[in-house]
């Protein structure tokens, strides 16, 4: 029978922290799943309001409706990994989001860019992961966010041909 192995807590979060600059700020050298220029704020750089008021196609999210369902969803993971209990989420609510002007998109962003440096700061907090339910969540997350990213990066394929 082997031993038990566990991760050390630092080794943990700072992992947990690299991945989640890779899937937002910037692309790690060596890159763990993203090309360069592909993460999240570097993306959204790129894209105008008008551009991100445009659906891909009738029925599916338009970019604005997909950053602010992720930020959304950033803050309540937040929520769960602080101990506390949001209640009823309104995940629906979340993707009501149509045409947005120059001033609300920048909004948008600027409240992913908000949510997602808290979160950055609750990775760092070891008692963040006190559970391992938080650890699934984490782990979670990473992988909603960088789904969303690329459901972005389609819908821009799509929208500028």
């Amino acid at each position: 029978m082997s031993e038990q192995q566990t991760v050390p807590l630092a080794a943990f979060t700072e992992a947990m922290s690299t991945i989640l600059r890779e899937c937002f700020e910037t692309v790690s050298s060596p890159s763990m799943f993203l090309d360069p220029g592909d993460a999240m704020f570097q993306t959204l750089a790129t894209v105008s309001s008008a551009e991100a008021s445009r659906p891909a196609a009738d029925g599916i999210s338009n970019v604005a409706a997909e950053v602010n369902h992720t930020a959304f969803y950033i803050d309540v993971t937040l929520q769960y990994l602080r101990g506390e209990n949001p209640g009823k989420v309104d995940w629906d609510g979340s993707w009501r989001v149509g045409a947005v002007t120059d001033d609300e998109w920048t909004a948008l962003r600027d409240r992913l860019r908000t949510a997602y440096d808290a979160l950055q700061a609750v990775v760092a907090e070891p008692a963040s992961w006190a559970h391992p339910q938080a650890i699934m969540g984490g782990i979670g997350m990473v992988a909603h966010c960088a789904y969303h990213l690329g459901e972005i990066r389609r819908t821009l394929g799509v929208i500028r041909g």
